[in-house]
């Protein structure tokens, strides 16, 4: 639980991945209470970027952000107390080094790319473009699209309650796709087992969203 909780600080999905090649059902409860701590760190890490880069979009992406956030941190704590009740299973930390400089230059890359990509839709296709770029930013990371949108927004190229949307569509997409990857790497139970969280998120972040207009 708390490498994911550390892995969540860099990367919600790629620790996603991690948990499900460690799948078993020994440790299936503190491996979805790792899922869902590393999830909820997104959130709170979506709105750090905001407020560095772009305090505006704020007020817009609060509420909905820390429901759902709140919502996985729920779940992390009830699935951790039911592993603490199971027999510890001994085995090797999944650890890699943290200074490793290819990660680092595979999101620089991908930085780029999405602020070419926002650019471009936003010419050709208008706001819709800037939804359709921050629904496949989604599919892999929303780090990318929250610093592009925002620094969009101070250079008055993008309206704030379209990026906001945007932020917010990429966010919701990146949690479906977590449930993909668990499915795809044959760790069903698991997905099966967080679904519920995952579900009540999405209710609870889109309800939070609709609150404020």
């Amino acid at each position: 639980v708390l490498t994911a909780v550390l892995g969540g600080m860099v990367s919600s999905t790629a620790m996603t991945v991690t948990l499900a090649r460690l799948d078993a059902p020994a440790i299936r409860s503190a491996l979805a209470a790792g899922l869902l701590a590393t999830s909820a760190l997104m959130f709170p890490r979506v709105l750090i970027e905001v407020a560095l880069v772009n305090p505006v979009l704020l007020p817009a992406l609060l509420a909905p952000l820390l429901a759902a956030c709140a919502v996985y941190t729920g779940g992390a704590l009830y699935y951790y107390r039911h592993a603490t009740q199971q027999p510890e299973a001994a085995g090797p930390p999944p650890l890699k080094n943290p200074f490793e400089l290819g990660p680092a230059l595979r999101f620089a890359a991908l930085l780029v790319l999405i602020l070419f990509l926002v650019e471009g839709a936003r010419r050709w296709l208008g706001d819709v473009g800037v939804y359709l770029v921050a629904l496949l930013s989604g599919l892999t990371d929303v780090d990318a699209i929250t610093l592009s949108v925002g620094r969009m927004v101070g250079d008055g190229v993008v309206d704030a309650s379209v990026a906001g949307r945007a932020v917010f569509l990429a966010a919701a997409v990146n949690q479906v796709t977590k449930l993909g990857l668990l499915w795809v790497l044959d760790s069903r139970s698991l997905a099966l087992k967080v679904l519920p969280a995952y579900a009540l998120m999405a209710l609870v972040g889109v309800g939070a969203a609709l609150a404020l207009r």
